[in-house]
């Protein structure tokens, strides 16, 4: 077994399990984004390549926009085919993560509310998660971004729909 969680998410953790609150993993195998990056898809082994998503939209440009935006200027020194593959990597990730929510969500008994701890860039503006969920058929999203003070000016802009600034 490896870490479940970072030491800053386990306080919530804890508390979940207190109240009995299902707990959901929503990541890919960490194997299946580091293959992709690594050697690419088409190198993947069956088992690996089975877990997947069927129904990945491949082609969002805005998610490889932001996506490399969040490289910065690295990628441009980057080779072309390791680039493509990260962004592939990147993709995968937010997608199995989108599928698990919409899984989730729509099983038979499911509840009617989740909450979705995941890092800024897989919720930011309502790419990664809130768009590949939805697409599937989850509910209405709602992004809560934790920013510092001196961030709040840079959510302008629809980066998420509630700031809880820090101070």
């Amino acid at each position: 077994r490896g870490r479940l969680y970072c030491a800053r998410s386990r306080p919530i953790f804890e508390l979940a399990r207190q109240h009995r609150a299902r707990l959901v993993a929503l990541n890919a195998r960490r194997e299946l984004p580091r293959a992709i990056a690594r050697d690419g898809e088409a190198s993947l082994e069956p088992g690996l390549a089975a877990e997947l998503p069927t129904d990945m939209v491949r082609d969002d440009a805005e998610h490889r926009a932001f996506v490399l935006s969040l490289f910065g200027e690295h990628h441009a020194d980057m080779d072309p085919a390791a680039l493509e593959r990260m962004l592939l990597a990147q993709l995968v990730w937010d997608e199995t993560m989108g599928l698990a929510v919409a899984e989730t969500m729509l099983a038979e008994g499911a509840p009617h509310r989740m909450v979705v701890l995941a890092g800024r860039a897989h919720v930011e503006r309502g790419r990664g998660i809130p768009r590949r969920a939805g697409r599937r058929g989850a509910g209405p999203s709602v992004s809560i971004l934790p920013v510092s003070a001196g961030e709040r000016e840079q959510l302008a802009g629809g980066a998420c729909d509630f700031a809880w600034v820090l101070e």
